[in-house]
């Protein structure tokens, strides 16, 4: 059964940096009728449907989805994101206020869940740090299953300081293909030459970013600060995100901390 899919349209909203209300003058709706779409209390006609889709440059079919298909890839995702957060089912369960059994059973496409249950891990995932919709979204989109994802890489320039450089996402310098068994949720690809990131990513190096606007703990992230943007890993105690480029260094001095995304790899192109 199809269905439109509110998550998508929430998530591009959001990645377009729109209010709802914003985003209904561009449509030239009322903002009651986007928040009825994001929450599930209306549906767009196929009109609606077509100015989103033109909107946003993306097909209809990318604004709906099978709710059946649906439920297996976030099942693969949420079982993907716990492994990520080194967290286990029980994590999850105690969370939820579940069985743990019910739930590892679940993630072993053994035992169904309500649609609530399900939001409700949907959520539960996204606070600790991983949307595992958007990661659903990159999988669906392609409309052919394929084994190679093309990439963009993004042309980047110095920033003010070693170590932080600039960029625009509409700039690509190239693109490169890349395994989807390892990279289908690959955003971009950022090249930087500089060797005063982390120990672990090489002078050169090709890393390949998703997009994520939550701070996870102990990973490596592109973040964005007042000298520009870098890779750093992070660290959250107590509810304060801090970043270093090494564990000797001090914190990156910044009075702005955005976070852009994971990094999900890094490599060398072999020349």
């Amino acid at each position: 059964m199809k269905k439109f899919n509110s998550k998508k349209l929430e998530l591009m909203r959001r990645e377009r940096h729109l209010t709802q209300d914003e985003l209904a003058k561009e449509l030239d709706i009322s903002r009651v009728t986007v928040n009825y779409w994001e929450n599930e209390k209306r549906t767009p006609n196929v009109y609606e449907l077509s100015k989103l889709a033109k909107f946003f440059n993306v097909s209809e079919e990318q604004l709906v989805y099978d709710s059946k298909s649906n439920e297996a890839v976030v099942r693969k995702n949420a079982a993907l994101a716990l492994k990520d957060l080194e967290k286990n089912p029980k994590w999850l369960a105690e969370k939820l206020k579940l069985p743990a059994d019910s739930v590892e059973h679940w993630l072993e496409g053994k035992h169904p869940l309500s649609r609530l249950q399900i939001d409700r891990i949907i959520s539960t995932i996204k606070e600790a740090g991983i949307n595992i919709i958007e990661s659903f979204e990159a999988t669906y989109s392609m409309p052919i299953p394929t084994k190679i994802i093309n990439v963009p890489i993004l042309h980047i320039t110095e920033g003010r300081k070693a170590g932080f450089f600039r960029y625009c996402e509409n700039e690509y310098e190239d693109f490169m293909e890349l395994p989807i068994s390892l990279f289908s949720d690959a955003t971009f690809i950022v090249h930087y030459a500089s060797d005063h990131m982390l120990p672990e990513i090489p002078a050169n190096s090709f890393c390949v970013i998703k997009k994520m606007i939550s701070p996870l703990n102990d990973k490596n992230m592109l973040i964005k600060t007042d000298m520009g943007y870098t890779i750093a890993k992070l660290s959250i105690q107590k509810g304060e995100v801090t970043a270093a480029h090494n564990s000797k260094d001090k914190r990156i001095k910044t009075n702005k901390l955005e976070i852009i995304g994971k990094v999900l790899g890094c490599f060398l192109k072999d020349k």
